[in-house]
């Protein structure tokens, strides 16, 4: 089990993570990988799901953690919509709403 501490720490490096490799353009090396573009995105946001849930306690877990990473997500889509390398993606939005649910769902899980 992971500390509320490290869980924190965890979690907001990977928020800078899934925001720099969001917002930057794919390199050679990100285009080889052969994972679809929305599996890519339900792990990000079930890793950044568990994460919070694992680092900070709200009485409703699943409204907060859908409010707080879909809000995010959703601001990604948003900035993405304006860069020449990417584009706005119903999709990849509703890619990072599931995987917050399997974020939920793996804290429940793990902890109950």
């Amino acid at each position: 089990m992971l500390k509320a501490k490290t869980s924190k720490i965890l979690f907001w490096i990977f928020v800078i993570f899934v925001l720099i490799f969001s917002l930057t353009p794919a390199t050679e090396i990100q285009k080889a990988i052969f994972l679809s573009d929305k599996v890519i995105h339900f792990g990000a946001f079930l890793v950044l799901s568990f994460l919070m849930l694992t680092a900070y306690k709200f009485s409703k877990p699943v409204l907060t953690s859908l409010l707080i990473l879909g809000t995010f997500g959703l601001g990604i889509e948003f900035i993405q919509y304006f860069t020449p390398y990417s584009r706005f993606s119903i999709y990849d939005l509703a890619a990072d709403i599931v995987g917050v649910f399997g974020g939920v769902i793996l804290s429940k899980v793990i902890y109950q």
